[in-house]
């Protein structure tokens, strides 16, 4: 079956972090794609979703404008996640298990990683829980400095996808 993602109701959080002090931020409203999945298989055949990252807020407009600098999101608008190879899923009763791998692209650099993924069924939608660790280095990136404090390597990245089915 193939969905499509269901732009108003999912979003993506993340949280990165420094001595004694997180930042929190969030996408909404802005990430779309489609899925295939075929849950009788326990299968994804595609996973596509790409996010606007100018979209992408702390709720502190300066610390907005300072992440859109550091990333140069002017010259890159959208943000993706895509899988490479069809990814088997364990059934485990009203939700289904996997890892995603596939390759993300963030300022201009892509990386494949993973992405530990649920599933479960709302009445016709397939809610799609995504977690993963994202790191600077991985992307060539020197973490930043926010505040007088070098923000960790790892940035926690949660992403939640209402998904309809294709009509």
């Amino acid at each position: 079956m193939r969905y499509n993602i269901n732009q108003e109701r999912s979003r993506a959080d993340f949280v990165a972090y420094a001595p004694m002090h997180k930042f929190c931020g969030w996408a909404v409203n802005t990430i779309v794609g489609q899925v295939e999945v075929d849950l009788e298989q326990a299968k994804i055949e595609n996973f596509a979703a790409k996010a606007s990252t100018m979209s992408f807020a702390t709720g502190d407009a300066s610390r907005n404008k300072a992440m859109q600098e550091y990333f140069n999101f002017l010259q890159y608008p959208e943000t993706s996640f895509y899988i490479t190879d069809s990814i088997p899923l364990a059934n485990c009763g009203d939700i289904w298990k996997g890892e995603l791998t596939g390759i993300l692209e963030l300022a201009g650099v892509r990386r494949q990683l993973p992405v530990d993924c649920i599933i479960r069924k709302r009445d016709q939608l397939l809610v799609f829980d995504l977690s993963l660790n994202w790191s600077f280095k991985a992307f060539a990136m020197k973490a930043p400095r926010l505040l007088f404090m070098t923000v960790r390597d790892i940035v926690d990245i949660h992403a939640v996808l209402y998904c309809q089915k294709e009509e």
